[in-house]
């Protein structure tokens, strides 16, 4: 095989079954070498390394491959000649290639990245636990990453390229393609369990605990999406092409969580995704507000819609650092049970909850409390509801997603929000609006519509007739939810709560 590459002066010839790992000259003649930030840092990872990504071309395939065989981290011909290996070898040279390709494109992108060495973390992924191990103990070993902060319980260790091996990098970047490797789009996993501060992520579970059909049906379904939303091209404000191929994680069974995530653009911040594009025209995006609470109020059949902003109709709330409190403590009122808190939420960095929000120091989270309740009464003794909320949340994003891609309208979740071209604005916002209204009734929520630039815009929910059913209580029933309960009042302490999980409201 005889490759050209012009522009750099390539040229690589290949006999069948043969790789050449020698490529220091064309590294080198790629571009000059700029000068490498040194200065250490801290802190989180912007970007996991997760086995989902490969070479997309033979000239970045021998970029890994000379990699892997400078490693050393497995058995490689040292003439290059790969028809040698056995079968068993040739597996183990693809997964370690994928780990390799995975970390190389996580590396290019940001300074500070994850290994998870979580052994179910790597279950069902293309590379599997070993190569990731294998690879990672390898590249510490040579200096080629640094690691800056330890793996701790339900944390990965997050590493960053040491300045030599940066500087390689910045050689190959012109050089190395990828392209993403769609995994299963169905997970369950068990729940999250919480350690003193720590939130421990559930291990993944084999599908052979549960129905066999129902998985089928699910993985059907997400798949038939996903393959509507790969005709559409989603990129971000440089031009690069975003994966969009959503996963459906479910917690502990099939009927609890089962939220939609992809692993790109919904890691971006919203200003960013903002300022994307689908199919080459601006974007919108679509929130639902207080979409847990407001899902909730439906439940539990409460006499009045909920305001288009609850928190600004909490007494104690009269500034914005206090409405963030407020958004703040009702979330762990919807996911604790009772509904009813013992204590404040975790600080950061030395700051305590109250010192963030502006709060009086000798204030009690039981009075505030008491103010919440005067506008969302019904979560005072609710039971804890969090993964069926998600759930049920989830199925009414489907369902839009669904009658959106039908009608040619390219939509992409975020969890409780929608990203759509602005010139599917209307449309959009009437499909969510109409089944919002068919699911919650009255407590449909009001809608944020986000443009860059540009204040958001409030969508009122569409009337409601008292004599129409709500879909959201065949649902609860479906999914055998209890729905009486009694108030009850837990007495509050001096501790603290770890308020670490993505709840949406």
């Amino acid at each position: 095989m005889r490759l050209l590459l012009g522009s750099l002066g390539l040229v690589i010839e290949q006999r069948p079954g043969t790789i050449m790992y020698d490529l220091a000259a064309t590294f080198a003649a790629a571009k000059p070498k700029p000068p490498v930030e040194t200065s250490r840092s801290f802190g989180r990872a912007s970007l996991f390394v997760n086995g989902e990504h490969a070479f997309a071309d033979e000239v970045s395939c021998q970029i890994g491959l000379s990699l892997l065989q400078e490693l050393k981290s497995l058995p490689m011909p040292s003439n290059g000649d790969t028809s040698a290996l056995g079968v068993k070898d040739r597996q183990r040279l693809e997964k370690h290639l994928i780990f390799v390709a995975s970390f190389l494109r996580a590396a290019l992108k940001v300074r500070n990245f994850a290994i998870p060495m979580n052994r179910h973390y790597w279950t069902g992924r293309s590379c599997g636990y070993q190569a990731a191990r294998e690879t990672t103990e390898a590249l510490l070993s040579k200096g080629h990453i640094v690691r800056d902060v330890r793996a701790r319980p339900g944390r990965s260790a997050v590493y960053r390229c040491s300045p030599d091996f940066k500087r390689r990098l910045e050689d190959w970047s012109p050089l190395l393609r990828f392209k993403t490797l769609r995994p299963d789009c169905i997970e369950i996993r068990s729940p999250k369990v919480r350690q003193g501060w720590l939130v421990v992520h559930g291990k993944r579970l084999p599908f052979g605990r549960f129905d066999l059909e129902e998985v089928k049906r699910h993985r059907a379904r997400v798949q038939r999406i996903n393959d509507v939303l790969s005709d559409h091209v989603l990129q971000d404000p440089s031009g690069t092409r975003l994966g969009t191929a959503l996963v459906r994680i479910f917690s502990g069974s099939l009927t609890k969580g089962g939220r939609l995530y992809a692993s790109d653009y919904q890691n971006l911040p919203e200003a960013t995704r903002l300022d994307c594009l689908i199919d080459g025209e601006p974007v919108c995006e679509i929130d639902l507000k207080a979409s847990h609470p407001s899902i909730l109020a439906a439940l539990y059949q409460h006499p009045v819609p909920l305001p288009s902003d609850p928190y600004v109709e909490i007494p104690w709330v009269d500034t914005r650092d206090r409405r963030k409190a407020a958004k703040t403590l009702v979330q762990c009122m919807v996911h604790a049970d009772g509904g009813r808190l013992k204590r404040f939420p975790r600080g950061e960095k030395g700051v305590t909850f109250k010192q963030k929000h502006g709060l009086p120091p000798d204030c009690k989270v039981g009075d505030l409390v008491e103010g919440i309740l005067k506008v969302f009464p019904f979560l005072d003794g609710s039971p804890s509801l969090t993964m069926d909320l998600q759930f049920i949340e989830a199925a009414i994003l489907l369902e839009v997603l669904e009658a959106l891609l039908g009608a040619g309208i390219p939509a992409f979740p975020v969890h409780d929000s929608l990203l759509v071209k602005r010139s599917d604005e209307e449309e959009a916002v009437r499909v969510l609006g109409v089944i919002l209204r068919d699911y919650l009734g009255h407590h449909a929520p009001y809608l944020d519509v986000s443009t860059s630039g540009h204040q958001p815009r409030l969508v009122a929910p569409l009337p409601f007739s008292r004599y129409q059913e709500c879909r959201v209580l065949e649902l609860a029933e479906d999914l055998g939810l209890s729905l009486e309960y009694e108030g009850q009042f837990v007495e509050e302490d001096d501790r603290v709560i770890d308020d670490d999980d993505d709840w949406d409201f």
